[in-house]
């Protein structure tokens, strides 16, 4: 029995929650599941859609100058009863508000994904709104991880949420030497330099400003080690700015966004997180499924995440302990590939796309009220 499910988020722009979208719809392709998707942002710049609908996934795109309009609220809940969905999933503050709202007035079960541990850029009346919503009108409301949920349960105090932790497909590119050489020399200039890389949204939380220092100081040592930052958001100005007044220019490098993520895995030695909140980071789970060690900040999920010598944890906001731990691992390249296959075997053991994916279906047939399919 096919399920038919309409998911709502708040953009389709590069970043985590599109990126489990994106590893839900391709995992999906073979099963009994029909998918649809409304994002509530115009997203023309973005590959985000467009690598959706090769998947075989319907979009909807209902942008308004502001969160709580009555137009696109009425537009909304018309895509809902265009046909007979069985539930509605919504993944971040807008779309858990609107969508919920939606699904309660177009008589479909919804189920709410909280993804962070800090409400960012989320005023008080939004998450208002969004405490009101899921605590009176979703059926289910899941959290990406442990922590997320703890953060959240004050707010939610009378509601189980129900702990889903983030996967990832298996993001392990294998390059030839000629490849990855190549590539590294499209990057930074010479394949022989060390090649650290971070990827995410240029954005406050993700502290880039303390790896920038920090690999200002990692050059005293390693003077031909390079970095790359994948990503673009508000920052990048800043960041630019940030990179010229600490003489790294030509050492290292914003790329912007960037759609061959496996591919720069592949051809870095080490991943940095410097972030300052999360909740379970996609991109360090795509960087220990592509097996590459991480240095990664003790926030959100991590600790829990880098287990076994997957990675390094430090503490956030502390450059110095982002210096030390990065430059310990270029040091050491046992130690390097010892950590990558660790962090690779760890990722397919308890983050498989394909477990996650089952467990997502499972909840969706039961807030549907469908039976399970044997």
């Amino acid at each position: 029995m096919t399920i038919n499910i309409i998911q709502v988020i708040d953009s389709l722009q590069v970043g985590g929650a599109q990126s489990l979208l994106l590893t839900f719809a391709a995992t999906v392709q073979p099963l009994p599941v029909k998918l649809t998707l409304v994002s509530l942002q115009d997203n023309a710049d973005s590959p985000v859609p467009n690598a959706l609908r090769d998947l075989g996934v319907t979009i909807h795109t209902l942008p308004a100058p502001r969160l709580f309009d009555v137009a696109r609220v009425r537009q909304l809940t018309a895509v809902f009863k265009q046909e007979k969905y069985d539930v509605v999933h919504t993944h971040l503050t807008y779309a858990n508000i609107l969508g919920t709202m939606a699904g309660r007035f177009a008589g479909i079960p919804v189920m709410a994904t909280l993804h962070n541990v800090v409400a960012a850029k989320q005023s008080k009346a939004a998450r208002r709104a969004e405490q009101y919503m899921l605590d009176y009108a979703a059926a289910q409301i899941i959290a990406v991880g442990h922590l997320v949920a703890v953060a959240n349960r004050e707010r939610f105090s009378h509601r189980q949420i129900e702990v889903v932790a983030n996967a990832v497909a298996d993001t392990h590119l294998s390059l030839s030497s000629d490849e990855r050489n190549g590539l590294r020399r499209t990057l930074v200039g010479d394949e022989k330099r060390p090649l650290l890389i971070s990827v995410g949204r240029l954005t406050t939380q993700k502290g880039f400003p303390d790896l920038l220092t920090a690999f200002a100081n990692i050059r005293q040592s390693i003077p031909d080690a390079a970095l790359i930052i994948a990503g673009t958001g508000e920052d990048y100005d800043a960041l630019a700015a940030q990179i010229q007044t600490l003489g790294l220019s030509g050492h290292a490098h914003l790329l912007g966004r960037r759609d061959d993520i496996p591919q720069l895995l592949a051809a870095s030695d080490v991943f940095i997180s410097s972030s300052h909140w999360e909740g379970l980071p996609i991109a360090v789970l795509e960087a220990m499924s592509a097996g590459l060690p991480v240095v990664a900040t003790a926030v959100g999920e991590i600790p829990q995440l880098l287990v076994d010598g997957t990675g390094i944890i430090i503490p956030a906001k502390e450059p110095k302990q982002i210096e030390t731990a990065v430059t310990t691992l270029l040091n050491n390249p046992a130690q390097r590939q010892t950590m990558g296959q660790a962090a690779r075997a760890h990722i397919a053991a308890h983050y498989s796309a394909e477990a996650w994916t089952q467990t997502l279906l499972t909840l969706s047939r039961q807030a549907a009220k469908l039976p399970e399919v044997r």
